[in-house]
Parts: structure tokens; sequence; C-alpha cells
């Protein structure tokens, strides 16, 4: 089973914030993103929880929580 993740991230406040974010993400080696702008959201699986803080930390947006979710087999 593979481990999904829903970071919390603030300050993305457009649709060019959102691309990067997922772009970042997908560079990160997530094979599957979703950003979500109106929810502050992204869910992400297959890479490390502490690769996708990262990653997005790295943008200048904090996340400010992380939580594991399971996935599909």
């Amino acid at each position: 089973m593979s481990i999904r993740y829903a970071l919390t991230i603030e300050g993305m406040h457009c649709g060019a914030c959102v691309r990067r974010v997922q772009h970042a993400l997908t560079e990160a080696g997530a094979t599957e993103v979703t950003v979500a702008l109106g929810q502050a959201e992204a869910t992400v699986d297959d890479v490390p929880e502490g690769e996708l803080r990262r990653a997005v930390e790295d943008l200048g947006f904090p996340v400010s929580g992380v939580a594991a979710i399971a996935g599909d087999a």
C-alpha cells in the first residue's frame, strides 16, 4: 500500500503559486500531485514527508501541517 500525504501550505494566493508548488512536488519525485488553492492543501504520493516539506518550503511557502493518509495498493 502506498502512502499519500496531505500538506497544509500557507501563502498560496494565485494559480501561479499552485503551478510552482505542483512543479516542485513533481520534481521531488511525486507521481500524483493535487494542489487546491482554496483549501491551501496539496495531496501527494510516493515521496518521503521530509522531501515534500523541503520542496515546498524552498519555494518560500510554509508547510503548517502534514498528515499521512492511506492510499490504494
